[in-house]
């Protein structure tokens, strides 16, 4: 886990909260990122991905956007400030952008243990918060943890959530030597262990501008958060760099943008998954929401 406080600058943090409040977000109601009767039924997580980005952003707006991406890039890939022991997917040394979304949490929003590798072939996570912990909102701290030995190679290829039912019981986990684990009504179970089988290596709280890099194969739970809002901007990395353009248009994007100096990569053919508010969207749908951009900004 790499801190870089400063990530962002003020005016960036000013530009990007105006442009998440504006942003049609695509609102989660499952039992995985909210607690109570109330955030289930009207949902406290939300997220506004890249399409819905592009098409609430002004022109100055993206340009922040691919101008944060770039940096994001250079510290992602500086070995010299720190190694990337990947071990979810081949690793040459470098990494791509593959998607971003705003995130939103109201009271009550949460998520649960989990990897970011199950969301898709990601290697590198980044979380860049617009909001401080104990000023802006409360709870909402990332947990990192460890991986128990019951379950090797929880972070790659871990894929199993289990949800412990309110009612009936009691339940109970059985090992294989005999022994008995209690389980509580409503817990999680990531790979048949409860979330007590992992040990909490940092408890991160995050803070406006700061920067939050590792490895998209960390086990990690953002708490659930008690007042206020807390906002942020995530990105996921890819490192097979086929992949940085099938679900959004990063190299058409940044050559409008900004520039030679933005990055060129070739842009192949292909959908996108549904998760996390992302639409399907291949060559077509990238056409049609470049023109539908320009039209707008006409």
């Amino acid at each position: 886990v790499h801190l870089a406080d400063g990530f962002l600058s003020p005016e960036e943090v000013e530009r990007l909260s105006a442009w998440e409040a504006r942003c049609q977000r695509s609102v989660e109601r499952s039992d995985e990122k909210n607690t109570g009767e109330e955030c289930l039924a009207k949902g406290c997580v939300a997220y506004c991905g890249l399409w819905q980005m592009a098409m609430s952003g002004s022109e100055d707006d993206m340009r922040t956007l691919l101008n944060i991406t770039h940096r994001a890039l250079a510290l992602v890939n500086d070995d010299s400030r720190f190694s990337m022991d990947i071990t979810a997917y081949e690793y040459s040394g470098r990494v791509w952008p593959h998607w971003a979304t705003f995130q939103y949490y109201l009271p009550g929003g949460r998520h649960i243990l989990h990897p970011d590798t199950d969301k898709g072939e990601h290697c590198v996570s980044l979380a860049v918060s617009f909001s401080t912990h104990g000023r802006d909102f409360g709870g909402g701290e990332i947990k990192i943890f460890e991986c128990p030995d019951t379950v090797p190679d929880c972070g790659n290829r871990g894929r199993a959530r289990t949800h412990v039912p309110e009612d009936g019981g009691p339940y109970m986990k059985r090992y294989r030597n005999g022994t008995t684990l209690p389980l509580k009504g409503g817990q999680w179970l990531w790979d048949g262990e409860p979330e007590s089988a992992y040990a909490v290596r940092q408890v991160l709280e995050p803070k406006q501008g700061r920067g939050l890099v590792f490895l998209s194969e960390t086990l990690h739970q953002v708490e659930p958060v008690t007042w206020g809002r807390r906002a942020s901007l995530f990105y996921w990395f890819t490192c097979k760099e086929p992949l940085q353009n099938q679900a959004f248009d990063w190299s058409g994007y940044a050559e409008r943008y900004l520039g030679p100096r933005g990055p060129a990569p070739r842009l192949p053919a292909g959908g996108v998954d549904s998760q996390s508010g992302r639409r399907e969207a291949g060559e077509g749908g990238r056409q049609a929401a470049r023109r539908d951009l320009r039209d707008k900004k006409k």
